[in-house]
């Protein structure tokens, strides 16, 4: 086996230049469509309260949000989609 081969170095340069290619192409588009944008750098608690929050303001998303935990509070529906309890 050569030296290089556990090296990250191939696949990162291959792989970095697709990831901005995929963001510049599917994010960047609708970046100012978004309702919400999470800052996925800070603690869990402060995003997953702005996403609850969100959910709380919007009474269309809160009915599903209320259909999906089917009102258990236990976060599945028959669809198997899960969220976290709040």
């Amino acid at each position: 086996m050569r030296a290089g081969w556990l090296s990250p170095r191939r696949p990162l340069r291959n792989y970095l230049p697709h990831r901005c290619a995929a963001h510049e192409e599917h994010v960047e588009p609708v970046w100012d469509e978004c309702g919400l944008v999470i800052d996925g750098s800070v603690a869990a608690e402060t995003p997953a309260q702005q996403i609850w929050s969100a959910i709380a303001g919007n009474q269309l998303l809160h009915k599903f949000v209320q259909r999906l935990f089917n009102g258990s509070g236990s976060g599945v529906d028959g669809s198997g989609v899960v969220l976290p309890a709040r």
